[in-house]
């Protein structure tokens, strides 16, 4: 299982960015991500003292539109989902816990990895040269739109996971 340290190597940053071309190829799940709908169930279980501030990443979400280009996505890419494979037969990387697996902006998988890990600028732009084949740049706003986003829903989750009286439960949307 992969930690946070692993996302520094460019040689894993390679093989992720092979895995993630491969997902994101897959046809579409027919389930779409809804982004709006995850930030408003979480501002529901944030307590009353944090409402205000919860507010203001809800707005950043619901500003958020739709991509044109949709994918099947992982939706959850933290390290602890990645798995290396000693095998020589099979690819290198498996992605585990696909409970919010849906269609989705390839880019929320790529912000994903670089915010929740709060990844330097140089390492998210390897990872983006690795997935893109060297054409980061071209893709650097949509990205940094999309870890905006990530940001903002990270931050409703874990204050709703923190509200001690909201009965919280992570769920599907």
């Amino acid at each position: 299982v992969w930690t946070a340290t692993d996302l520094e190597k460019e040689e894993n940053l390679i093989a992720l960015a092979n895995v993630l071309r491969r997902l994101h190829a897959l046809p579409l799940s027919g389930r779409r991500f809804d982004i709006v709908g995850a930030a408003h169930n979480y501002r529901e279980h944030i307590v009353s003292d944090e409402a205000e501030v919860a507010q203001r990443y809800v707005d950043i979400v619901e500003k958020y539109r739709a991509p044109l280009a949709l994918c099947c996505c992982h939706n959850d890419l933290v390290a602890e989902n990645i798995i290396a494979i000693a095998n020589p037969d099979l690819p290198d990387l498996r992605l585990l816990d696909w409970e919010y697996a849906c269609d989705n902006d390839p880019l929320f998988d790529l912000a994903t990895v670089v915010a929740h890990h709060n990844l330097s600028a140089g390492i998210a732009t390897c990872l983006l040269d690795a997935y893109f084949e060297g054409d980061a740049e071209r893709w650097r706003e949509k990205f940094e739109q999309q870890v905006t986003l990530y940001r903002a829903l990270l931050w409703l989750w874990n204050a709703a996971k923190a509200s001690a009286t909201s009965g919280f439960e992570a769920r599907e949307v």
